[in-house]
């Protein structure tokens, strides 16, 4: 369904230092997993202003749920006049 809001919830989740030191936990994950946990920590980085998801946002056709923690700043820069 193309739902990045709840995929990023999940990075964050994952991503929070208390569940990174479950270190026997993350050792039983299969590698497979374990990628598919590295490409969704790459494609949600926030390096170059979150450059790879908004590439990936503008090549998918919709239904798309964004971000919005990422997109809702850029709707309220809008709106701000230039003064």
């Amino acid at each position: 369904m193309n739902n990045f809001n709840s995929a990023m919830d999940v990075v964050i989740g994952l991503g929070d230092n208390s569940v990174q030191r479950l270190k026997v936990v993350w050792e039983r994950l299969t590698p497979k997993v374990l990628n598919y946990w590295k490409e969704l920590e790459d494609l949600f980085s926030p390096r170059h202003n979150y450059k790879r998801y908004r590439r990936t946002l503008k090549k998918l056709k919709v239904p798309v749920l964004p971000y919005l923690g990422e997109s809702l700043p850029s709707f309220f820069l809008v709106e701000l006049p230039l003064s």
